[in-house]
């Protein structure tokens, strides 16, 4: 999994957007989580819930879209697949 794009994002940096890219590759076919959670671990949000095929992905997290008032600050984004996880930390800035 890659570094999401940009990091920091939100409202308060120049290009004031509240959207972040998160890209990954898939070696093979799995069930693929993709979840955003806060820094007590809580979960934010859910991107990605799915069986995926081998390729390459790109997902959007738009913080807008949520129906919460998200506080800026450091969230962080965990990937499974096939028994593998990783996780990357992002920072929104309000």
């Amino acid at each position: 999994m890659q570094q999401n794009n940009p990091n920091p994002f939100g409202e308060a940096i120049p290009s004031g957007n509240p959207t972040t890219n998160i890209s990954f590759i898939i070696s093979e076919k799995g069930h693929v989580k993709l979840n955003i959670f806060n820094l007590q671990g809580k979960l934010v949000s859910t991107l990605v819930d799915d069986v995926l095929e081998t390729g390459t992905y790109n997902y959007q997290w738009i913080t807008n879209d949520t129906n919460k008032q998200l506080a800026s600050g450091v969230y962080f984004y965990s990937i499974s697949v096939n028994g593998f996880t990783d996780t990357k930390k992002m920072i929104l800035l309000r």
